[in-house]
């Protein structure tokens, strides 16, 4: 069966209909949708995105364009053009296009995979203002007939980039917030009144637009004219440290040692490729086993009785079957990149200090410090009407906090997860919540007040240790958190939100990608998810590609995964399709980069089950119709394809054992040119 079977969703009348749409686009003015026929061959499935997001008056600036494209069968994109237009999305003038072809000079890692990219020349500004660009895409059909449609309107702020002294200037006006908040309750002023008046001085400083406290009355904030939010952390410890400031000058004495975990059983364990039906997937399945523990204040935590991340780390690590590949991450380790890495992880349990902004954002502190470079790379990110990030003093020390927003535009694309927030008031209102559950998270757990730092500890631990038990879920293991609310502080109680039947699975993970990413897979060198490679589609949505060197990769590429087989495991099946530049000039040559997969076993043997190189595969191939380098046309053959390959590989001797699949390509006689593999549907049955 071909790999796609072209659709003819148009009537022969819908199609003739087509053909009499002409391109009639005057470059001085962007036609809105309406200028457009209500159905047409095109259409923006992502973007236009651009980095940076914004620019500094005063410096040159070369920024790059991307978008993702969708084209109806048989309709070709001819070019995609970028322009800047005004609010009204009326072209000013032309600045350049976007490309399809590979070229890393321009920002394409892939040529055919469907995302355009490209660099527009330097542009510089002398005051503050909105840059909007725009997108026009020009297509042409097969059956002839042209077509143009318009992109969303991309809007790029122009500010003046921070300055040293200003920063320090904000700093210092925290430090002194915190200062003068202490000198009044050391004078005996009752702790909201002693917030309230520094709220109002903070109010009154140049260059401040407002100042206000926190509901949960923990949190003095400061909001300046520019729109950048700051803020101080005042906690005022009453039964202990708590999740939300390290001050132990108001401390009561150390809590308890962190609860131990007690024992727990293991779980029981362009056209589509031609295929059977999917099964479909498991809406309560956790869809990656790599885990993510975050600690930005590890080294607080430890002098406190404890980081109980080092707890819920050695759990996740020691569970069997289910498996999990720990990322752990501690002080300023758990920087801002760290919380943008989220959306692999199918485990994630943040432990830090919480700060409420409003009564439904919350602010979580990285363990990022704030400096005058981080500041301006950051900086469009600290402002508009619903920033992705704050400043927050705790303890001492200015650091970057996260708000929703953030998770938002970094943390997408989260694969069913479980995610643990241990903050104060993590949970006390929505927006983490939606935020973190929009993204793509399963179940969020949390506080949903100032909670104390024992209380988290052995509830996060409670927690994690009954989910890793036999047959468990987030609900059960949400029930079984004993107590469920804090007996000191605020009273705060462990919540659940989400999914109670969620849970995490011992088999192979995200075998069809249909994720969208590579959730549940480990990578090295040249490996992600596409939509499609030239003509080459998947079977659902998205396809693995793992390569020797498209994009920044030098020379190979390899996915791996470990997993527990069932005892009835039988055979390994996929679908691969392989492509590369040393068919057909370099067959028979020392060139041969090879493609390989092969299990480790849980007592580290290496089992080859498949391997094909360059001279396997010689008399097999066709042109693929695209190219992977930049060179001349005469100076290479191009780039062939296998087509789609089903491969079927007994596993039975491994049958019931933890293994890792290893999947790879790599380069062998050359580093120049490349090899690609797509891969479908991975399935053990």
């Amino acid at each position: 069966m071909p790999r796609r079977a072209h659709l003819h969703f148009f009537a022969t009348a819908l199609v003739a209909w087509l053909l009499l749409v002409a391109l009639s686009c005057d470059e001085g003015r962007a036609p809105t949708g309406l200028d457009l026929p209500p159905l047409v061959p095109i259409a923006f499935t992502a973007g236009p995105s651009a980095a940076p997001q914004g620019f500094f008056t005063g410096q040159s600036t070369v920024i790059g364009l991307s978008a993702v494209l969708t084209l109806r069968p048989d309709w070709a994109i001819d070019e995609l053009r970028a322009y800047r237009v005004d609010a009204a999305g009326d072209s000013l003038e032309r600045l350049g296009s976007l490309a399809d072809d590979g070229n890393l000079l321009t920002g394409d890692d892939i040529a055919g995979d469907g995302r355009y990219a490209g660099r527009l020349p330097a542009l510089s500004f002398d005051t503050p203002q909105t840059l909007r660009l725009r997108l026009l895409a020009l297509a042409s059909g097969a059956m002839g007939g042209e077509a143009a449609q318009w992109s969303a309107i991309l809007e790029l702020p122009v500010s003046a980039p921070a300055e040293q002294a200003e920063l320090d200037a904000l700093l210092d006006l925290l430090a002194a917030a915190e200062a003068q908040w202490a000198d009044l309750i050391e004078g005996g002023m009752a702790d909201a009144a002693a917030k309230t008046e520094v709220a109002a001085w903070l109010a009154g400083q140049p260059g401040v637009a407002a100042g206000f406290v926190a509901p949960d009355g923990n949190t003095v904030w400061l909001r300046q004219a520019t729109g950048l939010t700051a803020g101080v952390f005042l906690p005022l410890w009453a039964d202990g440290p708590v999740l939300g400031g390290s001050d132990g000058r108001r401390g009561q004495p150390r809590p308890a040692a962190l609860r131990t975990p007690a024992p727990r059983a293991p779980l029981a364990v362009a056209a589509p490729r031609a295929g059977g039906q999917r099964a479909a997937a498991d809406p309560d399945r956790v869809g990656s086993n790599l885990a993510l523990v975050l600690s930005p204040f590890h080294a607080w935590l430890a002098g406190e009785g404890g980081d109980p991340g080092d707890a819920v780390a050695d759990l996740l690590a020691e569970a069997e079957c289910p498996h999990f590949a720990v990322e752990r991450r501690r002080d300023g380790e758990a920087d801002l990149a760290a919380f943008a890495n989220l959306a692999g992880a199918g485990a994630v349990c943040l432990i830090t200090h919480g700060a409420q902004l409003d009564g439904e954002r919350v602010c979580l502190a990285s363990g990022e410090t704030v400096t005058l470079d981080g500041l301006n790379a950051r900086y469009w990110d600290l402002l508009g009407s619903d920033p992705a990030l704050a400043l927050l003093r705790v303890d001492g020390e200015t650091r970057f906090g996260l708000l929703p927003a953030f998770l938002t535009r970094y943390a997408q694309g989260l694969p069913n997860s479980l995610v643990v927030v241990a903050a104060c008031s993590g949970l006390a209102g929505d927006g983490l919540r939606s935020a973190l559950l929009d993204a793509g998270a399963g179940a969020v757990a949390g506080f949903d007040d100032t909670v104390g730092l024992d209380f988290a500890g052995g509830a996060i631990l409670d927690f994690w240790t009954a989910l890793l038990a036999a047959g468990g879920t987030a609900g059960s293991a949400a029930a079984a958190v004993s107590p469920a609310v804090d007996p000191g502080h605020a009273q705060a109680a462990f919540q659940l939100a989400g999914r109670n039947a969620l849970y995490f699975g011992a088999g192979l993970n995200n075998g069809d990608f249909e994720l969208g990413q590579l959730a549940g897979w480990s990578r090295a060198g040249d490996a992600r998810v596409v939509t499609q490679l030239g003509a080459a589609l998947p079977q659902g949505g998205f396809m693995a590609i793992v390569s020797t060197g498209l994009g920044s990769a030098v020379d190979s590429g390899s996915l791996s995964q470990t997993l527990c087989l069932p005892e009835d495991a039988d055979t390994l099946r996929l679908a691969w399709n392989l492509f590369s530049e040393e068919f057909l000039e370099w067959c028979g040559s020392i060139n041969q980069d090879r493609f390989d997969i092969w299990l480790v076993d849980d007592a580290g043997v290496t089992h080859p089950l498949f391997r094909r190189r360059i001279d396997d595969l010689c008399d097999q191939v066709t042109p693929a119709g695209i190219a992977f380098d930049q060179q001349p046309a005469e100076d290479d053959a191009g780039v062939y394809t296998t087509g789609w390959r089903e491969l079927a590989v007994g596993i039975a001797a491994h049958a019931g054992r933890t293994v890792t699949l290893n999947i790879a390509v790599g380069d062998i006689g050359d580093s120049y040119y490349d090899t690609a593999v797509l891969l479908d549907d991975i399935a053990i049955d």
